[in-house]
């Protein structure tokens, strides 16, 4: 602004540029926009001074799946450390009284409030086990069963010939539940998990997939990867050789 614009605006007197008059109160609206410019121009200077304590400056994605990751969970909850195995155990009697839950219990990664886990009601007259897979929501309860098979001794040829199969949900893996298939007859050791248990037991055993949204249409072989089986072999040594703790 000149000195001749700035006493014309201090006399009340119109301003003209390039020959059109300024509006009424363009004083105020000239130091509005100088006000606004200045600041954001020190919001822009002050923000990277106002990262909060210990940020990278980058987007935190900890709780967040990175684009195109399956979604897994190869951890699961025995039924004694679960706070809702009785609930869920007498729940599932109202389709088929006699089960019994078998472990593990697998949180669906998609949906925290789903769980995962299999049953058991074996027939010993006929040698026959009835085998369940259930969806459970801990949120209120309801459950649903999404697979019922009855198996008799030799029927499932991924495990011994003359066995009777029982089933263990012990992970998801992309939509798909890995299954423990096992003899029934052959009871895990205290120290055991159901991987480790799995490769122990080679010809007794078998690790294999079930699809959650079409249960019926055949398993898929799952082979666990290296990271996978270290964990659960140095889980096993642990149990069996704790580390004496500190007197």
């Amino acid at each position: 602004m000149n000195e001749e614009s700035s006493k014309h605006a201090k006399e009340g007197k119109e301003v003209k540029i390039g020959g059109r008059p300024l509006p009424k109160g363009w004083p105020n609206i000239l130091s509005g926009v100088v006000a606004v410019i200045i600041v954001l121009l020190l919001f822009a200077l002050l923000k990277p001074a106002q990262m909060e304590e210990g940020s990278t400056g980058e987007e935190d994605t900890s709780n967040v799946a990175a684009i195109g990751a399956e979604p897994v969970n190869y951890i699961y909850t025995p039924i004694t450390q679960w706070e809702l195995s009785e609930r869920a155990q007498g729940g599932i009697q109202t389709l088929t009284r006699g089960q019994i839950m078998l472990d593990g219990i697998v949180q669906d990664p998609t949906d925290e409030n789903i769980v995962y886990f299999a049953a058991s009601a074996y027939d010993s007259s006929r040698k026959q086990n009835l085998i369940s897979i259930y969806s459970y929501r801990t949120d209120n309860y309801n459950f649903e069963r999404i697979f019922r098979t009855i198996y008799s001794t030799g029927s499932l040829d991924d495990i011994a010939s003359g066995a009777v199969p029982s089933f263990h949900v012990a992970g998801y893996d992309n939509g798909k539940l890995v299954i423990l298939v096992k003899d029934r007859s052959i009871l895990m050791q205290e120290c055991e998990n159901l991987y480790s248990f799995a490769a122990s037991n080679p010809e007794t055993t078998s690790l294999l997939t079930l699809n959650i949204t079409d249960p019926y249409s055949g398993f898929g072989e799952f082979s666990p990867g290296e990271e996978l089986m270290n964990t659960a072999t140095t889980m096993k040594a642990e149990c069996e050789n704790p580390t004496p703790s500190a007197e």
